[in-house]
């Protein structure tokens, strides 16, 4: 980071620092790359956002991963901001990241889905006695059941039972 060694993001001086970004965008008439406090800015929000114990038993790497995303979709989105309806910078990346990281989750349980299907339904074969003592029953049971409980997550939920307020407990189920 810059000049300080920052652990926190004040909201009144990232509103202003965006505000300032825009309005030079707006003159310019093309988008202007922020400035350092504000890439900063994100970068620590989004590491803090990572922290919610929504995301405690995902591994290290994953982490990054979603980080990393949100860091990217936040910088891509972030004109989107309308400085006249908010005024809190904060809450609004912060919310930008938990979807990217909820995203994040959800492409990779589809890949590792995929990954299982194919296995199960093109490389075993339950009558080749050496795959059999590679690969156990409980392991081709294990896959099969995290396949089922992937396939039967996508099934949507009827709208009326989604309410207003739903939050991102609700997302994260």
């Amino acid at each position: 980071m810059s000049n300080e060694n920052r652990n926190y993001v004040c909201n009144k001086k990232l509103y202003a620092e965006i505000c300032a970004w825009k309005q030079k965008c707006y003159e310019s008439d093309e988008r202007v790359l922020p400035n350092d406090y504000i890439g900063e800015s994100i970068i620590l929000i989004a590491k803090g956002a990572i922290k919610f114990w929504k995301f405690s038993n995902y591994s290290r790497d994953w982490k990054e991963e979603m980080v990393l995303d949100a860091i990217e979709n936040t910088c891509k989105y972030l004109h989107k901001f309308d400085e006249t309806r908010f005024d809190n910078p904060h809450a609004w990346i912060t919310h930008g990241c938990m979807n990217v990281f909820i995203q994040r989750i959800k492409k990779e349980r589809k890949q590792t889905a995929i990954k299982y299907s194919f296995f199960v339904n093109n490389v075993y074969d339950s009558r080749d006695e050496e795959m059999c003592s590679i690969a156990d029953e409980t392991f081709i049971q294990d896959i099969h059941d995290k396949m089922t409980t992937y396939e039967t997550s996508l099934k949507t939920v009827p709208k009326e039972k989604i309410s207003e307020g739903a939050t991102i407990d609700f997302l994260l189920q």
